[in-house]
């Protein structure tokens, strides 16, 4: 379940490039829903890719623009087979179960970004952590769910079994203040112990205070 309102986003520290038409149109998508990527103090290149005339271009698209931090690239087609290469840290493919159109996948996974990396939480998540998570060549699955009285009602919205055979997690919780936290806080471990499959598994996991209480669940696997 994913927030369908409005929301009024201006990410500070990305800039969103398109391949090929398809992908433009979508940037134009978010444009109408108030989302814009500013990139004034510039993090990430996100570059969206459609189709394979796009592949030709994303080395291209990199090497004309300034340069970032990391360049992530952003495949909206699951039949494009696209290589490593020296000029981009990550290549996301958004995962079938989520049921999401192409919009809703690269829309939430900019909410994740503006909502864990330009405003900060009450913990030590960072740029480095987030890259931890999506650096390489991923499935890429995003849940967000809005709850209006406890924990456990945000909780039942999970489909967990879904995300049992991913590796790496950023759980993003935001409660009305620090005490509903407190209170919640043995429900918080359980929660996050149900991904804990393996030595291997990578849980990151970060705080907020927010009138809007929800959970966030980035997942990812190599693929």
């Amino acid at each position: 379940m994913t927030t369908k309102k409005k929301n009024n986003m201006e990410l500070e520290t990305v800039r969103l490039f398109a391949a090929d038409a398809e992908s433009n149109k979508l940037i134009t998508r978010l444009h109408d829903d108030i989302i814009f990527c500013r990139g004034e103090c510039l993090l990430m290149n996100v570059i969206l890719v459609s189709s394979r005339e796009g592949l030709e271009l994303i080395d291209d698209i990199i090497l004309r623009n300034e340069p970032a931090h990391r360049n992530i690239v952003f495949c909206l087609n699951r039949e494009l087979e696209i290589k490593s290469s020296e000029h981009y840290q990550s290549i996301l493919y958004p995962s079938d179960i989520d049921g999401k159109d192409a919009f809703q996948a690269v829309k939430d996974f900019l909410y994740v970004f503006r909502y864990n990396i330009e405003i900060h939480g009450m913990i030590g998540f960072d740029f480095n952590d987030f890259m931890s998570i999506i650096s390489g060549r991923k499935l890429l699955s995003i849940q967000i769910v809005e709850f209006a009285n406890n924990f456990t009602e945000g909780i039942c919205q999970f489909n967990k079994t879904s995300h049992i055979s991913f590796e790496s997690f950023l759980l993003s919780f935001y409660f009305k203040s620090y005490d509903d936290f407190t209170m919640n806080q043995r429900g918080l471990n359980d929660f996050m112990d149900l991904y804990q499959t393996s030595d291997d598994t990578i849980i990151k996991w970060n705080l907020h205070e927010d009138k809007n209480q929800r959970i966030m669940l980035m997942a990812t696997k190599p693929i």
